[in-house]
């Protein structure tokens, strides 16, 4: 072969190559094309109605999560009920997966875990500061009871403890005796008989209707309560037992919350620690203050001696027995917990 024609063969041969290698690494490596992030949706559930102060922070912490995960993690909140889901199933729709989140009321779940009554107990602290520290030392313990069932605590807050509402001024153990009081049944009924008192079962809506006919003499309920039932049409005191108080919390399904990336879970407990204290604003703290609206609507405000209150207390001690009963070694070391908390002696 000439010289000439080798250099021609050459020239041909490396031609060749440099029109093969973009080809070949074109298809080797095709450029990424951008992923949209995967939208996670969850669904809340909670009883409390639109307008409640408490709701809008349910809402306050769904946008916090959106805006924090730049919308990757949705929280759709369905209030006043709006899913359709009875009190007792709400646990099992969530251990089962059927549910993410809820707010809910202990004393919904005592029946699944009875330990979960221990912060209700009747007389267990009646200072207004004394339910924020309930709650902490419970905590612990309802973790671990709402774990058993597939659910993680996130938040737990509590409402104003239940006075007396009536058309009788109550300021002696011996006042109960005989009054016909609403019941929603369970320990309430067994405080109505420890204190002297009937119970007779209405629906809260049938509550105002009951007083106007003589049905009922009056009922244990909040402050809150009563403002949003207007009884302050129906009954003239407020009679200051604070007999016990409601912790509600949120929870979510234990497994969802893994399932989320590390990120996605951050902005939860994050986006969560900026609202909780709004929690205890809107039911525990604005609560306590409705007392004076209460007063203004006409109601007259009843205190109760210290002297009588013990001998309330007292009397109700049967009812913590049987919550022991029921929630064994767990629900005594929960309790002595909460009384330690509270700078009081361990209950035996």
């Amino acid at each position: 072969m000439t010289r000439k024609k080798l250099l021609l063969l050459l020239g041909s041969v490396c031609l060749a190559l440099m029109l093969l290698v973009p080809v070949v690494a074109s298809c080797a490596a095709p450029t990424p094309t951008p992923t949209t992030p995967e939208v996670i949706e969850w669904r809340m559930h909670t009883e409390d109605s639109l307008g409640e102060e408490v709701t809008a922070v349910h809402f306050e912490l769904a946008e916090a999560i959106k805006e924090a995960s730049n919308g990757r993690l949705l929280i759709d909140v369905y209030p006043g009920g709006a899913l359709g889901f009875d009190r007792e199933t709400v646990l099992p729709l969530v251990g089962e997966h059927a549910l993410e989140m809820a707010v809910v009321s202990f004393v919904w779940l005592s029946g699944t875990e009875p330990i979960l009554d221990m912060s209700t107990l009747p007389f267990l602290s009646a200072a207004p500061e004394g339910l924020p520290i309930i709650s902490e030392a419970a905590r612990p313990f309802f973790e671990e009871a709402l774990g058993r069932h597939g659910a993680a605590l996130l938040a737990m807050w509590g409402s104003p403890s239940n006075n007396l509402n009536c058309n009788k001024k109550v300021t002696t153990v011996e006042d109960w005796e005989g009054l016909v009081l609403r019941s929603p049944g369970g320990m309430v009924n067994k405080i109505h008989d420890c204190l002297g008192a009937s119970s007779v079962s209405l629906n809260k809506s049938e509550v105002y209707l009951g007083a106007q006919t003589g049905i009922v003499d009056g009922l244990l309920y909040s402050a809150p309560g009563v403002m949003g039932a207007s009884y302050y049409e129906v009954f003239d005191y407020v009679n200051l037992w604070g007999v016990r108080a409601v912790h509600k919390c949120l929870i979510v399904d234990s497994a969802a919350f893994n399932a989320l990336p590390k990120d996605l879970q951050d902005v939860v407990m994050e986006s969560l620690s900026l609202v909780v204290d709004k929690y205890w604003d809107a039911e525990y703290y604005s609560g306590l203050a409705l007392l004076d609206v209460l007063r203004d609507k006409g109601m007259e405000i009843v205190p109760v001696s210290d002297e009588e209150l013990a001998r309330a207390a007292a009397l109700t001690r049967p009812v913590w027995d049987e919550v022991l009963a029921a929630s064994g070694p767990e629900g005594l070391e929960c309790l002595n917990s909460i009384l330690e908390a509270l700078g009081q002696a361990p209950y035996k």
